[in-house]
């Protein structure tokens, strides 16, 4: 069997990039688990008492509880107030720019950290949220429109690999911290390093960014008649016999999301101003039809989007791995035991991340998720079962095993499947505007799956979070249609009509336009020559 040759230079150039700007995955990782051992350290310092000393075996105080969880889910909020808001500016800002933005308020936000404030703490953690909430939206369309199509599953992947190394990293930072026993208790000043060495990340990326990577996505250019920037930005990705090739895609009807077509005009680029002053009216009823064309499409797309962004956060995941000790606390009280299971789990959850940037290729977006989403609801029922047995639980080691061996399928479930999937179909499907609609819907869920750990009743939340992962189940299953190595004009040609499975009929046609178009170039090669 014939291999097809690749269009890029080279692998290690590729997912050298990408890695490059995956810092703010990690830092988003990061602001998940920094909290984890410290958060009692922040109240205490500002007043707070964290055990309630009236009562006989002083357990945690009622504000301790609620302020923690207050402090947690208010990142969610800030990423979803941003989400609403960004669209108003990637489109005069390159994707590197609005990057550059984000690291600058997050070294900001780390900064605010090491004031002895828990006002100015809270205000931190909102910077916090906007950065993840810019970097959630940015970084993964900056991922996807450096990637060729056929390496767009394994370079989005990377971004949430990215996101464990963070949550891991934010873990180990933290084991300085000793457990917090009393509310006499010396703060010291670990806390302080805890939160000032994400800076680094940002660093490291500001840096890459600033002096490495000056030239934005292809597609930013393209959608704003920028072509000689496009095609520098193509020049540094693919290989030069490739080159008019894809340019000829960035040009092509459709090759633009209809939103986007809608607030700027897509022109036609090969033709020299003066021709296109000459023909505005027919190129502006051109825009016109490909509208009406596209319009249904886009909706089909963006319902796409929102639901399982949405499904995906109402799982649960996130929130389980960022108030870990609350699941953990279900089966032990022990502060060191507690660590190394948590531990254990974050790293059980990279490797399975990893594995999926191996693997994910291969396999297509749309059973990915509906198999995901289904696996992911069977382990938060079984898990709700287990846990609803919670005087049995503390006391019965069997049980305790068993609990820990579902909440890991479930995790494995989850980040090899639906965790990083999700966000790679949504590139697929969606750019900025209908991209953070979506976003918002994942923020939405992350938030309301937060909030849910506030519920003593540990086996009715995972009730809920399995409920909704067979939802999203149900839903994958009638409405995402394959989009695996297609472009976005055809992704947009494939959502005009759900009920149609256009996928190989469209790969096919779009195979046979390369084949075509590299004969025209070579036998043009030829004349010329």
């Amino acid at each position: 069997m014939q291999v097809e040759e690749q269009q890029h230079k080279s692998n290690f150039s590729l997912l050298t990039r990408v890695q490059s700007v995956c810092a703010g995955a990690i830092y988003q990782g990061y602001a998940m688990s920094e909290m984890l051992f410290t958060g009692a350290y922040i109240l205490s310092m500002n007043g707070i008492n964290i055990y309630d000393d009236d009562l006989p075996d002083k357990p945690e105080s009622v504000k301790a509880r609620y302020m923690t969880l207050l402090i947690g889910p208010i990142i969610c909020v800030s990423g979803f107030l941003i989400s609403y808001f960004t669209p108003l500016f990637t489109t005069k800002f390159e994707r590197r720019q609005c990057m550059i933005i984000s690291d600058l308020i997050f070294l900001l936000a780390t900064a605010l950290t090491q004031i002895e404030s828990l006002y100015v703490f809270m205000i931190a953690r909102l910077l916090m949220g906007i950065t993840c909430g810019i970097d959630l939206m940015i970084t993964p369309l900056y991922i996807r429109e450096v990637s060729p199509d056929n390496m767009a599953s394994k370079t989005g992947s990377l971004f949430q690999a990215n996101v464990f190394v963070g949550v891991i990293v934010g873990f180990l930072t933290s084991i300085p911290m000793q457990s917090f026993a009393s509310n006499d208790q010396e703060i010291g000043n670990n806390w302080r390093f805890v939160f000032a060495f994400p800076a680094f990340f940002s660093i490291w990326r500001l840096v890459v960014l600033k002096f490495f990577y000056k030239v934005d996505t292809p597609y930013y250019y393209y959608r704003n008649n920028n072509l000689d920037k496009g095609r520098e930005a193509l020049e540094q990705i693919f290989k030069p016999k490739y080159i008019l090739q894809l340019e000829q895609q960035y040009l092509a009807p459709g090759s633009i999301d209809i939103q986007e077509i809608k607030t700027t005009q897509q022109l036609t680029l090969n033709q020299n101003v003066e021709a296109v002053n000459a023909n505005y009216n027919s190129v502006l009823s051109e825009e016109i039809k490909i509208i009406e064309d596209y319009d249904q499409s886009y909706k089909n797309r963006l319902k796409v989007g929102l639901v399982v962004n949405f499904c995906s956060q109402m799982t649960g995941c996130t929130a389980m791995i960022g108030l870990s000790p609350v699941i953990v606390g279900l089966i032990t009280s022990d502060y060191e035991i507690q660590r190394c299971i948590i531990l254990g789990s974050y790293i059980f959850l990279l490797l399975v991340a990893t594995l999926g940037v191996a693997f994910n290729r291969r396999l297509a977006r749309k059973k990915y998720i509906v198999g995901g989403f289904l696996v992911c609801s069977i382990f938060q029922f079984a898990i709700a079962l287990i846990s609803s047995f919670t005087t049995t639980l503390s006391q019965n080691y069997t049980l305790q095993f068993v609990f820990l061996l579902f909440v890991f399928l479930f995790y494995a479930s989850y980040s090899f499947s639906v965790g990083h999937v999700v966000v790679i179909l949504t590139s697929d499907i969606l750019k900025d505007r209908g991209f953070h609609y979506s976003i918002m819907a994942n923020w939405l869920g992350l938030l309301i799956s937060f909030c849910l750990l506030v519920n003593p009743y540990q086996y009715i939340n995972h009730i809920i979070y399995g409920s909704f992962a067979f939802i999203g189940f149900l839903f994958s299953t009638k409405y995402i249609i394959e989009t695996k190595w297609l472009t976005f004009s055809n992704i947009q040609e494939l959502y005009k009509d759900i009920q149609k499975n256009q996928h190989e009929q469209l790969y096919k046609k779009q195979t046979s336009q390369k084949i075509e178009i590299k004969q025209k170039l070579i036998s043009n090669q030829e004349i010329n020559y």
